[in-house]
């Protein structure tokens, strides 16, 4: 799992981007994030598992998720080729 961010917060913006790359057998369980924070996931290339606490979705190539990030969540690559994606955090109900 890597992520690097293309867009840093700063203020007057309310988010911040990131191209996150997953390989095979990867995963990540990120914190939650702050109260209000929304997450925008847009899938480019492979295919990734996206687990909230009340479902479970398997996004491929184009596909995109919006979600409240303030609840655990879990992005796992259980395919055999590596997934990259664009994750967008938004803070605008916030800050």
């Amino acid at each position: 799992y890597s992520a690097c961010q293309s867009f840093p917060l700063q203020q007057p913006k309310l988010f911040e981007c990131y191209r996150i790359c997953i390989q095979s057998g990867g995963a990540s369980s990120p914190d939650k994030h702050l109260e209000g924070t929304e997450e925008y996931v847009t899938v480019f290339s492979g295919a990734v598992e996206v687990e909230l606490p009340d479902a479970r979705y398997t996004l491929q190539e184009g596909d995109s998720l919006h979600f409240r990030a303030d609840v655990p969540h879990r992005y796992y690559n259980p395919f055999a080729e590596p997934v990259t994606l664009a994750m967008v955090l938004s803070y605008t109900d916030i800050l």
